[in-house]
């Protein structure tokens, strides 16, 4: 199927969306013949529609998508984009800390489906894609909440992608790798982390959110349930999944990396 075909004429939710991969995903279903709508917690200057809510309170998430079925007649792509990040080690989170991630990253992500799956169901087609991250495949130390939230979502989408496959409805859990987006300068940092010179010895190169957007709606790849990209990243998740030691390597080095450029 034509990158025209498939995602023409649709409508589609980002969440997360004034920014970074969110808004990379509008302008690219736009330039496929779809319409975007915005949905964040802050206003900006885009050329989509935006919607303001906070996908942690349901009741509102609920209002703002009802009122745009009620506008156009129901929503064809659901994205969970939404995310929030915090670099420290694990004794220094508050409960606070875990619970404002995982509800942000993963329970927003429930409170999208529940507001939009069931008419996908009722209609026998729609697309949920949930944006995961290479973390919650491999793991990353000094980021357990975001790693946490970010696996969940990835259990979520094996689950739920059994269930909706039986109804027309097609799940998606994009695992990209990190991003160059503002979630690497917004993200907040413990006292006595350098987040950025961390973030740095990750990812040298981070990829554009634009690439990655690419990616996520490729045709080739819109029936896959995970899509875990670029090649180095896939290669990593199933040389560790068939060999376990070397998950423990991989973050073993992200530790040596820490002390080296983490800590000021």
């Amino acid at each position: 199927m034509t990158r025209e075909r498939l995602y023409k004429d649709k409508l589609a939710l980002i969440t997360g969306g004034a920014s970074g991969l969110g808004l990379a995903l509008a302008n690219e279903l736009a330039a496929r013949g779809a319409t975007p709508i915005l949905m964040d917690i802050q206003h900006a200057d885009t050329p989509h529609r935006l919607e303001i809510a906070d996908t942690t309170d349901a009741e509102a998430l609920a209002i703002v998508i009802e009122k745009i079925k009620s506008e156009h007649g129901r929503i064809d792509i659901a994205i969970a984009n939404a995310a929030i990040d915090l670099t420290g080690e694990a004794h220094q989170l508050t409960a606070e800390d875990w619970r404002a991630i995982i509800n942000t990253n993963l329970i927003g992500a429930t409170n999208l489906i529940a507001a939009t799956y069931p008419d996908m169901v009722a209609r026998h087609e729609g697309q949920l894609i949930l944006i995961s991250s290479g973390a919650g495949l491999i793991g990353f130390p000094f980021g357990t909440p975001y790693t946490a939230s970010k696996a969940g979502l990835i259990g979520l989408g094996k689950a739920l992608h059994a269930e909706a496959a039986t109804h027309g409805v097609t799940v998606n859990v994009a695992c990209p790798p990190i991003l160059d987006t503002p979630l690497l300068t917004t993200g907040k940092a413990k006292p006595g982390i350098d987040r950025p010179a961390f973030i740095g010895s990750l990812a040298k190169t981070p990829m554009s959110a634009e690439n990655a957007a690419k990616h996520i709606l490729s045709p080739r790849n819109s029936r896959k349930l995970l899509q875990i990209f670029p090649l180095q990243l896939r290669l990593a998740h199933a040389a560790s999944s068939l060999f376990s030691p070397l998950g423990g390597l991989i973050r073993k080095d992200i530790i040596t990396k820490f002390n080296q450029h983490g800590r000021k």
